[in-house]
């Protein structure tokens, strides 16, 4: 099954981001297949597997993810 969570960036590490989802307030650290042109403050949409680390933050992996801007869908960027 895949999820999805709006989230805000936080921080950008080498194909890592860490994010706070919008509706819980929980911060994961989101494991990505390729850098992307991120920055912090980007909304994101993020699509990830059931799998998740026991960690804190925990870590998820994305299926796919996409830029939101000005309260609308931006540009797809999937990975």
């Amino acid at each position: 099954m895949i999820l999805k969570m709006n989230a805000v960036i936080l921080e950008i590490y080498d194909k890592r981001l860490l994010v706070r989802d919008e509706q819980t307030n929980q911060d994961y650290i989101v494991n990505l297949k390729r850098n992307r042109k991120f920055n912090v403050g980007d909304t994101l949409v993020i699509h990830y597997g059931e799998a998740m680390t026991l960690s804190l933050p925990p870590h998820i992996s994305a299926v796919r993810i996409r830029k939101i801007q000005n309260n609308r869908k931006g540009d797809a960027n999937e990975i």
